[in-house]
């Protein structure tokens, strides 16, 4: 399948219930990749993968999580 696939990376924010926008990949081929998060912090993040004009495509999702200080 052929599909632009974008990725954003929320977290949870101050309010209840509400979500604040971290950061985003968002290619025109099918590799997105964020490497580092601006100003890791302790926290519930939430990753959304989706299709660019409704596109649609499998894909592979990888995540490593580093706690060095």
């Amino acid at each position: 399948p052929e599909g632009d696939l974008d990725l954003e990376v929320y977290r949870l924010g101050q309010e209840p219930g509400s979500l604040e926008f971290v950061s985003a990949s968002e290619s025109s081929n099918d590799n997105e990749t964020l490497t580092t998060l601006p100003t890791p912090i302790p926290n519930t993040y939430y990753i959304k993968v989706y299709g660019y004009n409704r596109s649609t495509n499998d894909y592979l999702l990888g995540v490593t999580v580093s706690t060095s200080i």
